[in-house]
């Protein structure tokens, strides 16, 4: 986990999803911008569930550890 934690921050992700939510609720993206943006969302968004897998398997680990 400590290599996930280095290279991938969770909060830059999230606020990259944030801004290309914002961008279509503009309605000033045109059909190319807008699938550029929706390509690189999906793709922050897949970066996301895969961090929190790993967050969560390390909380099991930790509360079979400490329990």
């Amino acid at each position: 986990m400590a290599g996930a934690k280095n290279t991938f921050n969770f909060k830059k992700s999230y606020a990259k999803i944030e801004d290309i939510v914002r961008q279509f609720e503009s309605g000033q993206t045109d059909l190319e911008e807008g699938l550029a943006a929706f390509e690189e969302g999906m793709k922050e968004i897949k970066a996301l569930r895969q961090y929190m897998v790993t967050v969560e398997h390390k909380i099991s680990e930790l509360k079979k550890q400490y329990t």
